[in-house]
């Protein structure tokens, strides 16, 4: 009888543990491979300053293709390229990409659709892991 209690404790804590292993190891969605949602960088940004908790609830963790024209290039702490999407209405407010790498040739003035997981809003809103797409 103990011999079996202790043979599935044994089978229990190897499962547990390759479920553990597995989750461990497993790479993070990329932006790519997520279907998303298009919209421009005015509009994301008024849906923010009109309802930030309504907004949050559309657009929160999800991958966004935002399309608008850079306001802004710059570089974070981490070295990483960060460029600023205008919003028509507001020239305080944008949309704030975190590039994965660096994109040659952009300039300000530039259109661009920028695909990106949204992380809310802090007097502009924030997308990360982006990639150029058009």
């Amino acid at each position: 009888m103990m011999k079996k209690i202790a043979l599935v404790l044994l089978v229990i804590v190897l499962l547990g543990g390759a479920v553990a292993y597995y989750l461990f190891n497993k790479k993070p969605a990329q932006v790519e491979d997520i279907k998303s949602e298009a919209i421009t960088a005015s509009a994301l940004v008024k849906a923010f300053e009109a309802n930030e908790a309504e907004a949050n609830k559309t657009y929160l963790n999800k991958v966004l293709d935002v399309s608008g024209v850079v306001q802004e290039l710059s570089q974070n702490q981490d070295g990483q390229m960060v460029l600023v999407l205008a919003a028509d209405d507001n020239p305080l407010s944008g949309v704030q990409c975190t590039m994965r790498e660096a994109i040659a040739q952009v300039k300000v003035g530039d259109r661009l659709t920028i695909k990106g997981f949204c992380n809310g809003f802090v007097m502009t809103v924030i997308l990360s892991d982006c990639i150029k797409t058009k």
